[in-house]
């Protein structure tokens, strides 16, 4: 009897020890180990979460199965390839089926599956002018990109006396103004535009070849400054072509401190007149210049190469004094700019071939009084005014009025130059004054002239003395 006894006693201590063990340790769950999220051992919850995915895309994780503590947040994120976009998840993801990446909460076995569908491109060329594109791209795509079916309307936008519609090739052909192209497949389409039967004249782009030049100042200072290729304005921004710019611009949205000027005492912002619309463009900053630049190249279909905090500058005015100061320049737009100083003495003497003490184009140096007036209007010979563009001699590149007639505003804050060789030099990286070359219709002494002479001013100042001409990047360094 006492060994039966003895035997129940026995029993019963293991069955308490057994439950003991268990209330413990707990049950597991799933596969018992400690997963991607696990703390080991087997004394936590733990749930299963699949990742799936459809079309061609990836997810981190990575698809398949992982094993996650109860309660943690599992962070899912998702990349695309080319033709393709993250379009929706599904499964155990809740409310949240478009965003990403996604958070998931580890309170039961998941499964959550990413889907990637695939989207047509349009592109659109333009060659010459502008067109719009409505809607831009189907909802949550990167521009150009559509989904099958969608429809897009191009519309073409010519501007008066600079840009007149040609027609359509590629993938559709035709001269209508506004067409419609269903998505089907991928699409391209090019716009060409030619000059009106009546256009605005005098602002022809000559291609410069570059090479490397001994950049000197009449000051002494000299560095070895290897030019790319690049085209520059023949003759100086006329106030005609400023001004039906300046109109289109401030109906898009552009704003400007100054109105710009017709020569030196045209009304400022009027209509150009049949006598004086071939002065150049006066009593604009540094700031109008550069803005002007972004809508010019607008309008010609060209990439602007001015941006604030990586928007497209398109304001001028003293409020926005600090975004426009300190804009960044982007050398491979296509759009056009003012020229770097290097860029605007290596044209002004015929490549590097004119001595720094010659006016642009002249015969002998600045001290030559007469050699000087064949190619400069200055005090001597421009009777206290501003003259039409391109009637002086032009230098050995056929550009017209690199000395004289109005100061010409360059790219670069000022300072001294570099030393050794340098490529592309653009000059400092800030500053309080930017660098103006050329001399004016108001200059007293012919030094000024020289293509070797620097002068600066304070961005923000524009007067009937100033004006500028553009520049813009070789299409065969784009």
């Amino acid at each position: 009897m006492k060994t039966i006894v003895n035997k129940v006693m026995i029993l019963f201590l293991m069955l308490f020890l057994a439950l003991s063990v268990f209330i413990m340790c707990g049950p597991t769950h799933g596969n018992g180990g400690s997963g991607d999220g696990g703390s080991g051992g087997g004394s936590a919850v733990q749930y299963t979460l699949t990742i799936e995915k459809k079309g061609n895309g990836s997810t981190t994780p990575v698809p398949g199965e992982h094993t996650y503590d109860q309660g943690v947040s599992v962070n899912i994120s998702t990349a695309t390839e080319s033709g393709w976009h993250f379009a929706k998840w599904e499964g155990d993801v809740g409310d949240n089926t478009t965003s990403t990446p996604i958070s998931v909460k580890m309170d039961k076995d998941k499964t959550v599956t990413a889907v990637f569908e695939s989207h047509l491109t349009l592109t659109v060329n333009t060659v010459g002018g502008r067109v719009t594109m409505s809607p831009n791209s189907s909802d949550g795509l990167p521009v150009g990109a559509y989904v099958v079916g969608e429809q897009v309307t191009l519309s073409v936008e010519e501007v008066e006396n600079l840009t007149q519609f040609s027609g359509w090739s590629g993938d559709h052909t035709g001269t209508e103004k506004q067409i419609t192209i269903t998505m089907d497949t991928d699409k391209e389409v090019t716009a060409t535009f030619s000059s009106p039967d009546t256009v605005i004249e005098k602002r022809e782009m000559v291609p410069v070849t570059g090479e490397t030049y001994t950049q000197e100042s009449t000051e002494g200072e000299s560095f070895s400054n290897t030019i790319s290729d690049f085209s520059i304005g023949k003759y100086e921004v006329t106030y005609e072509l400023w001004h039906a710019v300046y109109e289109w611009a401030t109906d898009k949205g552009y704003r400007f401190q100054n109105a710009g000027r017709e020569g030196d005492d045209g009304e400022h912002g009027a209509d150009p007149t049949d006598e004086s619309k071939y002065h150049p463009v006066t009593t604009v900053n540094w700031g109008d210049c550069i803005v002007w630049c972004n809508a010019y190249s607008e309008i010609m279909g060209l990439k602007p190469a001015y941006k604030s905090g990586g928007t497209v500058l398109k304001d001028s005015r003293e409020g926005n004094f600090g975004n426009w100061r300190d804009a960044s320049c982007d050398w491979f737009a296509s759009g056009y700019r003012l020229p770097t100083e290097g860029e605007w003495q290596f044209a002004a003497s015929n490549r590097g071939d004119t001595d720094c003490s010659y006016a642009s184009g002249a015969t002998a140096d600045y001290t030559d009084a007469e050699a000087c007036k064949q190619v400069a209007w200055y005090s001597a010979n421009s009777g206290s005014h501003t003259h039409p563009v391109g009637e002086k001699n032009a230098n050995g590149l056929g550009l017209y009025d690199m000395s004289g007639n109005v100061y010409e505003w360059c790219w670069d804050w000022s300072a001294a130059y570099p030393s050794g060789s340098v490529t592309d030099y653009r000059g400092a990286s800030s500053g309080d004054s930017r660098v103006q070359r050329s001399g004016s219709w108001g200059t007293l002494n012919t030094n000024v002239l020289q293509v070797g002479f620097r002068t600066n001013l304070g961005p923000h100042y524009g007067d009937e003395y100033m004006g500028f001409r553009l520049v813009q990047r070789s299409s065969s360094s784009l």
